[in-house]
């Protein structure tokens, strides 16, 4: 399971595993070896970036693509663990993952996250008898994520197209995946169903995601979207799924099971809360140190700033009535 993502989409060099480095940040749920695997340069990002005191602006830009999209520190702090991601991070995980696709015998693409607030209305309004248009935001917000990667290998005309839907609440990620290969949307989720999924609110909102897609392929002039509404949903089911929730984890499978679905079961390490913790940690700096931030080398003139300060730490009193401590740099 070690460095399953380890400088994934960067070219610069991050050392190597540093176990004896030590960090400032204090994070409840790390063990002493939680970050033990880590390279010494994402050690160093993870450190900085993961810090939540008062000293840093919540909205300092950690990662940017473009001006309209970007992930603050605020947004990347919900890598801690046991928070619920923000959807910029799971957006900012999408775009990685198109830049750095290679030729394989299976063509993919992701989609960010612009479509699951509309599929839910459209749902919730289904389940009231009524009947929501939305079709030309959702397909706005596609047309937006395809012009932003025009330059990467990103390709409408894939064989697997992932769909992240946030279901519930807003309070579940899961992943459905359209394989014009089976010939089935598949479901991706970290959670195990005793119910027919499809009279779930996962599987309503995801069939409706897939029902859109299959609408916008055609409007791309791609008639195997027209396929779409015959595939049978299927529920995929992983050695590590559990019946209920999972600590706010649900984003975190959603990132890795994008990344290594290809059709076929796998596993790293997921359904243990110690690699959960450490695939928490890698995402952030993975994100940070991607080739294509344009805050990079911004950003690491701090973490180099923040690293010399916290050389000298102060102690200071996190919460009085918990008594928690935690150093911070300043």
């Amino acid at each position: 399971m070690e460095h399953v993502i380890e400088n994934l989409g960067c070219s610069i060099d991050c050392g190597a595993p540093a176990p004896d480095q030590k960090i400032v940040t204090f994070v409840s749920d790390w063990s002493n070896h939680t970050l033990d695997p880590v390279f010494s340069r994402r050690k160093d990002v993870i450190d900085y970036v993961f810090n939540e005191s008062d000293a840093f602006d919540k909205l300092e830009h950690l990662v940017t693509f473009n001006e309209f999209w970007f992930i603050t520190r605020e947004d990347i702090v919900t890598l801690r663990p046991t928070q619920q991601i923000m959807t910029s991070v799971i957006d900012g995980w999408c775009l990685l993952l198109n830049h750095i696709m290679k030729p394989t015998a299976v063509s993919r693409c992701f989609f960010g996250m612009s479509h699951t607030d509309w599929a839910r209305y459209i749902w919730k309004d289904k389940k009231k008898g009524k009947v929501l248009n939305k079709d030309e935001d959702v397909f706005g917000g596609w047309d937006s994520w395809a012009d932003m990667l025009s330059s990467s290998p990103f390709q409408l005309d894939s064989d697997m197209i992932f769909l992240p839907v946030l279901s519930g609440d807003g309070d579940h990620y899961s992943c459905v995946c359209i394989n014009f290969l089976t010939e089935q949307i598949e479901y991706l989720d970290n959670r195990k169903y005793d119910e027919d999924l499809e009279k779930l609110p996962y599987g309503g909102i995801a069939l409706i995601t897939v029902a859109l897609m299959g609408k916008y392929l055609v409007s791309k002039g791609l008639s195997k979207g027209s396929k779409v509404a015959d595939f049978k949903l299927v529920n995929i089911q992983f050695s590590w799924q559990k019946v209920g929730y999972s600590r706010n984890d649900c984003g975190v499978y959603l990132m890795l099971t994008m990344m290594f679905y290809f059709g076929n079961l796998f596993e790293c390490g997921l359904g243990k809360t110690v690699n959960m913790n450490l695939f928490r940690a890698e995402i952030a700096a993975t994100l940070v140190l991607c080739d294509i931030n344009k805050e990079r080398e911004d950003v690491l003139r701090r973490v180099d700033a923040f690293k010399e300060v916290a050389s000298h730490p102060l102690t200071i009193n996190l919460d009085a009535n918990k008594r928690k401590r935690f150093r911070y740099w300043g």
